[in-house]
């Protein structure tokens, strides 16, 4: 089986890459097989600004519950699309994205695969993190544009916390939720694609935006493979590192 791992999407927000989108649907649509799932990690929609009733009507929108119709499709809500948590395991609501599949943050094989907000310290109080955070905080600027000669210190830093703070709480968040194993995470939000390895320490894995970055992970028998859109050559290019 493979997994298409996807995040930070942000339809509705007028500067995402629409056009990236369809190239990765066109893609998944020619690979993916009998068996194979979409795995969702937030940020689909960018409910911040747009509500959730033009989200859901959106054209792109109607183009992935399509390729849902396909491929098993389930999606973790994040901060941008939160409106879509109360729908989480809950029969009684009717889920406004059918065939797609809205669930909670899951570990699968020792990894948790999650949105990533919940280790951001503007999301959580830890001491005096939230104001070393804002004083790095830019307005009018989103990670969508902190690319190539756009990237700055300040945007590698505010993201490199998030990742340093998964991957100190993962261990204590695996022995909470009694589970066995705890290789590593994989998560989104920050929109910076990264397979981080480092002895002593779980794997890192972020799967971007297409807001920015382009880039989404496959995982296989092989392990992972991080995909990036070139628009120069029109194709997507492939960093590959095998699973823990």
């Amino acid at each position: 089986m493979r997994v298409f791992i996807l995040s930070d999407l942000h339809i509705g927000f007028v500067n995402s890459q629409y056009d990236v989108m369809e190239q990765m649907i066109n893609y998944i649509s020619g690979e993916a097989g009998v068996g194979d799932q979409i795995w969702g990690l937030g940020d689909w929609f960018h409910m911040k600004e747009t509500s959730l009733s033009e989200c859901v009507k959106h054209p792109m929108t109607q183009k992935f519950r399509d390729l849902a119709g396909h491929t098993a499709t389930r999606l973790i809500p994040g901060n941008h699309d939160e409106a879509l948590a109360k729908y989480c395991d809950n029969r009684r609501l009717k889920n406004p994205l059918l065939p797609i599949e809205i669930i909670k943050p899951f570990w699968d094989k020792g990894f948790l695969y999650c949105h990533g907000h919940d280790f951001d310290p503007s999301f959580v109080t830890i001491g005096w993190l939230p104001a070393y955070w804002d004083k790095f905080a830019k307005k009018r600027q989103t990670p969508g544009e902190l690319k190539g000669e756009n990237i700055t210190v300040p945007y590698l830093m505010r993201s490199y916390l998030v990742h340093s703070i998964a991957l100190v709480e993962l261990p204590k968040r695996a022995r909470r939720e009694k589970q066995q194993l705890c290789k590593g995470v994989v998560l989104g939000h920050t929109h910076l694609p990264v397979m981080q390895e480092a002895p002593h320490m779980p794997y890192l894995l972020n799967s971007g935006d297409m807001r920015g970055s382009g880039s989404f992970i496959i995982l296989d028998n092989n392990g992972f493979h991080l995909m990036n859109w070139d628009d120069s050559s029109k194709k997507w290019l492939v960093t590959s590192s095998p699973q823990p």
